[in-house]
């Protein structure tokens, strides 16, 4: 029994022991723990601190972030505004619009586009070669790929089939990074612009021509232009196509004596009452008198503008209708008398044949009435003659003549007046043989008419010499009429082939005959294709006619 206690005792102390040393490890374990959660303690602690750091960061951050919510949400706000600006602005535009992304599809347009492709909101991303257009070109897509390979714009002027003109630009479209995505094509109408262009164009033509023409009339025309001042001084002119550039003022020095006086005096009433006038003045100009009909009119500044028209042709034409006009009186009476001239004794032959018993008188008053009516058919058939040659009705019996035949013609028709009055007749043929092509009974009217003038109107016991010659180089057949008769004045040359026209001796008086034989003569000569001339040195100096005919082949 006390061996139970003992074995207790031991057994309680082995497991005191036990415990003592269990606890002791427990302790150490404890202990290790317990620094353990110090270390931990002060990584929490550290932790903690850290966390707090981070805090105070994220709640910076989360103000940043608020902050920049706020910056984007205005920033979206403008790029609201911004794109209802301009999606307002590519609805209203007449500039049509289409972006292509860089395999050409289409990415956005405008309204305006629908005018010229058959585009559609559903189309984008569509190609814009599979779409239809009204364009008279196909060329679109290849230009857009062309922009895409060079990088350069490209610009066209394009028609609709309406006829309508574009001004089609194609350049690359750049991102803000400056890289290529695609291609921008534009479309501006310029039909209205090319249209005011063309029509600039010729007004501008018009102008230029107008101008030309101007000049060109202000350089042939006869006309003087003289611009004046409210002054009265003259501030530019034109004479004559040249314009006073060194001392205007010396313009009015150009007028006649008198007729500066009547322009001043003119111009003054024009710029008082601000109408124009019309006035003929005399000018001196390049030493010859000419006559200018003004036209002075009010201009804007106060002044008078006066362009003048040289007149004077038109007077020495109111001149030469009036001396016609004088001459056809003249001709008229003189035809009167000459058709009165053979009637009287004409009549006074009848009468006595009527009465007459002997024969012989009965034969001189026959040979009488038959020289005046030759007379008569002499005269109506040159009267005749010359109408039918104004108004193209007569022909000519063309055949191969020997000079010599006309002329002995012409002086057996016109020998008995030369005989008459006493006159020498010197007659020289061509050395050389020749023949003319023409009319025989209107060549010999020719020479007749020239030989009875020159009778007529030289002196009685005058000379008279009808030469013949050959020109060989100009192949012309001269004949020469000369007489040392009355001769012609030298204001008669000019007009002495006219009609009506008649030479006049010293005392005034006209040698009968109708006026038209010389006439006559030139249209005749004229339709053989030869032409005549007068010359003479003046009064009582006798005078010159010559004939020219073309020779014809020899025979």
């Amino acid at each position: 029994m006390v061996d139970s206690p003992e074995l207790e005792l031991h057994r309680t102390r082995d497991q005191l022991r036990s415990t003592i040393e269990q606890y002791e490890t427990s302790l150490e374990a404890l202990k290790a723990s317990n620094e353990e959660l110090q270390a931990i303690n002060e990584k929490l602690r550290s932790s903690t601190e850290e966390l707090e750091t981070s805090k105070d960061e994220l709640q910076s951050v989360n103000e940043e972030l608020i902050t920049l919510n706020h910056e984007l949400r205005d920033k979206v706000d403008e790029l609201s505004h911004a794109n209802s600006d301009l999606q307002n602005l590519m609805a209203s535009t007449d500039i049509g619009f289409v972006f292509l992304d860089r395999q050409l599809n289409i990415k956005k347009f405008t309204p305006k586009v629908r005018d010229l492709i058959n585009v559609i909101p559903s189309d984008i991303g569509r190609p814009l070669a599979h779409l239809t257009h009204k364009l008279d070109s196909d060329e679109l897509p290849e230009l857009a790929r062309q922009v895409l390979a060079d990088l350069h714009t490209i610009e066209r002027e394009v028609r609709s089939r309406e006829g309508r003109r574009y001004l089609v630009r194609l350049l690359p479209y750049r991102s803000v990074e400056d890289r290529i995505e695609g291609v921008v094509v534009t479309f501006v109408e310029v039909s209205d612009l090319r249209e005011a262009l063309e029509a600039r164009q010729r007004s501008d033509e018009a102008r230029q021509a107008v101008e030309e023409l101007l000049r060109i009339a202000l350089r042939d025309a006869p006309m003087v232009l003289l611009s004046l001042d409210e002054h009265g001084d003259t501030t530019s002119g034109y004479v004559l196509g040249k314009e006073l550039s060194d001392d205007v003022t010396k313009m009015l020095q150009m007028f006649a004596p008198g007729h500066a006086d009547r322009f001043r005096e003119v111009t003054r009433e024009v710029m008082r009452s601000r109408t124009g006038q019309r006035v003929e003045l005399d000018l001196a100009i390049d030493h010859a008198h000419r006559t200018y009909e003004f036209h002075v009119e009010p201009i804007s500044n106060g002044g008078v503008i006066a362009a003048g028209f040289d007149i004077t042709p038109s007077k020495h034409a109111a001149s030469t209708l009036r001396d016609t006009d004088r001459r056809k009186d003249e001709f008229l009476a003189t035809l009167s008398h000459e058709l009165r001239n053979p009637l009287t004794p004409l009549k006074v032959a009848l009468d006595v044949a009527k009465i007459a018993t002997d024969p012989k008188q009965l034969t001189r008053s026959l040979g009488i009435m038959e020289r005046q009516i030759a007379q008569l058919i002499q005269l109506v058939d040159e009267l005749l003659d010359l109408s039918r040659i104004t108004q193209g009705k007569i022909t000519l019996d063309r055949e191969p003549l020997e000079p010599a035949v006309l002329v002995e013609a012409a002086l057996e028709a016109t020998r008995p007046l030369i005989q008459q009055h006493g006159h020498q007749l010197r007659v020289k043929l061509p050395d050389l043989p020749c023949r003319i092509i023409g009319d025989y009974s209107r060549l010999t009217q020719v020479l007749t008419n020239l030989i009875s003038n020159a009778a007529k109107y030289t002196p009685d016991g005058g000379h008279i010499d009808l030469e013949l010659d050959t020109d060989t180089e100009r192949n012309r057949l001269v004949i020469s009429i000369r007489d040392n008769g009355v001769g012609i004045a030298p204001e008669m040359l000019p007009t002495i082939f006219d009609i009506f026209v008649q030479c006049r001796d010293e005392l005034g008086r006209s040698q009968g005959g109708l006026g038209i034989g010389l006439n006559l003569v030139r249209r005749l000569v004229d339709l053989h294709g030869g032409r005549v001339t007068a010359t003479s040195s003046g009064a009582s100096r006798g005078s010159e006619f010559v004939v020219e005919l073309p020779i014809g082949p020899r025979a």
